[in-house]
């Protein structure tokens, strides 16, 4: 990682180390996007197999 990598990274930190609501939304949406992977998933799942039989 170059100079302007690391700093991008320690400004973040400094920042969501300071704000409290900014780093529960920073935790929050990781597991948002995996919950809605899953959910497309789980929906598509069917439609696919009723098209293969």
């Amino acid at each position: 990682m170059n100079e302007s990598g690391v700093k991008k990274v320690m400004d973040t930190l400094e920042f969501l180390s300071q704000d409290r609501e900014a780093r529960r939304l920073y935790e929050e949406r990781p597991k948002y996007l995996h919950d809605e992977a899953s959910m497309i998933e789980w929906l598509t799942e069917p439609e696919i197999q009723s098209l293969k039989g």
